[in-house]
Formats: structure tokens, C-alpha cells, sequence
């Protein structure tokens, strides 16, 4: 044991919210199965007796107040360090960290439309080298705003790696601009306050589709591009436009030394919730385009259903 500076492991990535019909491989070293599939072992111990039901059947509100998970994402290492001094197993923790909250945040904006809860862990595979697993914790992977998960969602694993593949053959630098619109979508599931959802959801809008073209005001480049992009019929197409449009009144009117009206909440709240559909449909289009846009043109060109 003393000589052993390498040895095989596993992060993995607890998640609430999220619930899948199987295992499914997402790329050569990542996999999502059902949490009830993990093998046992210490920290899987420790969640299941931690976890208990909540009363409104939540699925997590908090790091120590959750129910039990569904599903995790496990990364193996078959080289991590276990005896060294340079800090490596840390800088290889910190990187299987960033990949697992970008995997969540794409699944979160393209397929179920709330926000996820995560929690990691590492694990070597010969458990009998974790002399100290009684020290082993939850390192959570959160919002900024810490969510309120509701329910878990349940979603083909299969849906989930086809949407993936076509997300990793973008661009770089598109996958980098959808990526930060889509945390900024996740931030905006978060939120308390109407007003900041309003904000961090047209912020989210605006990454997404307000780059390059001609100058035009925000409101405008985001409710035709994004109506256009998503296309179908010129009714869907209208009304998609004009959702975004009210969607912008409202951030407006907040961000202008003006107020939301409280008799206005439940259809500033449907609002909002539509204009959440809106996006996914906008994030699956991205996907389906499989390139960035010529917006000049997308602008201006007919859809093919008329």
C-alpha cells in the first residue's frame, strides 16, 4: 500500500431532479445511471441515511435536508494519484468537477427546464485503500442561487447522449457562448425574486442569439432571431415573437425606475414559465442547426413551414 502512488477510482456526481429509464455511456469516460445501480459503499451509505422523504415530496432543499436520489453521473479514473505531493489529485478533482456541473447545466436547459441539485464524491475502487472513507464528504456543485428542486424529471438516458453528442459537435467557441446562456437560464430557475427571473432569463436569451448582425435593439434581435430559429408555422412563429417581446416590457419596466404589478403576478408568472419553454425550444434548435447562425440571413428568410 505504502508504494502505491496510482490506483483506480470513480467521481461521482449525485444528482436530485433527474431521473432516467436505465444506464446510458454519455462519452468514453462518463456514464448516468440510476443511483439504485451504484454499488454500495461508504458514501452511498452515508446519503441513503441522510436522506429522508419531504413533506411536499420535494426532491432536495437543501444540502442537509433531501430526499433520496435518482440518478448520478460516475467518471472513471483509472489512474489517480494516491501517494504524491504535487497536488495532482486535487487538479484532477477540480476538472471532473467542471465536467459534471456542465453536464448538468446543458441537461437542465435543454431537457427538463428547472434546475438540478449535485452533489460529488471520490472513490477508489479498492476500498481498502480509503483508510480515512469515515472522512470522506459531499462536495455540492450548486447554483449560486441554491434551488429549489421540486421533482425529478425523468428522461431517456438515450435522448440524453444523442442531445449530448450533437452539443460536442458545435463549434468550440458556440459551446462555450450556449454553455454560459444556459447557466445563466439555470440561475434564472433559482431565483426568488419575479424581477430577477425576468432579468437572468432575457440575459439568457441575449447570449444566446444577440451576437453579430446589425445593430437593432436587444428586444428585437432576440424575439425575431430566436422566433425565426425555432421556426414552424408564421402564427407559432408570431407568437413565440410576441412572448419574448412582453418578456422585455416587463425587464424593462423593472430596470427603468418602474415596478411589476402585484395584480399582474400570475400572469407575469405564466409569462415567464411560457418564455422558459421558449428557450429550450431555442436550445434544441441550436442543436439541430448543428452550426452557428447566419443570423443576416435567418433574419429575413422564410421558414419552411409557412
Amino acid at each position: 500500500m505504502l508504494s502505491t502512488r496510482e490506483a483506480p477510482g470513480l467521481f461521482k456526481a449525485v444528482i436530485w431532479g433527474l431521473s432516467v429509464d436505465g444506464e446510458v455511456t454519455l462519452s468514453d469516460s462518463w456514464q448516468l445511471m440510476p443511483f439504485a445501480s451504484l454499488p454500495d459503499s461508504y458514501m452511498k451509505g452515508r446519503i441513503l441515511e441522510r436522506a429522508k422523504e419531504i413533506a411536499d415530496k420535494a426532491a432536495w432543499l437543501s444540502h442537509t435536508h433531501f430526499n433520496t436520489p435518482q440518478v448520478v453521473l460516475v467518471r472513471e479514473a483509472p489512474r489517480f494519484p494516491y501517494i504524491s505531493t504535487d497536488g495532482a489529485a486535487y487538479t484532477q478533482i477540480s476538472k471532473f468537477e467542471g465536467e459534471a456541473r456542465d453536464y448538468c447545466t446543458f441537461v437542465e436547459a435543454t431537457l427538463i427546464g428547472h434546475p438540478l441539485a449535485v452533489g460529488c464524491f471520490f472513490e477508489y475502487t479498492d476500498q481498502e485503500l480509503d483508510l480515512q472513507n469515515w472522512q470522506n464528504t459531499i462536495t455540492w456543485l450548486l447554483p449560486e442561487i441554491h434551488p429549489y428542486v421540486s421533482t425529478s424529471t425523468v428522461k431517456s438516458g438515450q435522448a440524453i447522449r444523442d442531445d449530448l453528442s450533437k452539443y460536442f459537435s458545435l463549434p468550440s467557441e458556440m459551446r462555450s457562448d450556449l454553455l454560459r446562456s444556459m447557466s445563466r437560464f439555470t440561475l434564472s430557475q433559482c431565483r426568488h425574486s419575479m424581477v430577477d427571473r425576468i432579468l437572468d432569463l432575457t440575459l439568457a436569451f441575449e447570449i444566446a442569439v444577440s451576437g453579430g448582425g446589425e445593430m437593432a435593439p436587444p428586444s428585437w434581435k432576440v424575439s425575431v432571431r430566436a422566433a425565426q430559429l425555432i421556426g414552424g408555422t408564421l402564427p407559432a412563429r408570431q407568437s413565440n415573437r410576441s412572448k419574448i417581446n412582453e418578456l422585455y416590457k416587463l425587464r424593462n419596466r423593472a430596470t427603468h425606475g418602474g415596478t411589476l404589478k402585484h395584480a399582474d403576478a400570475l400572469k407575469q408568472w405564466n409569462l415567464v414559465n411560457e418564455c422558459t419553454a421558449i428557450f429550450q425550444a431555442l436550445m434544441q434548435s441550436f442543436l439541430l442547426l448543428g452550426s452557428k447562425p447566419d443570423w443576416n440571413k435567418l433574419e429575413l428568410e422564410p421558414r419552411a413551414d409557412t
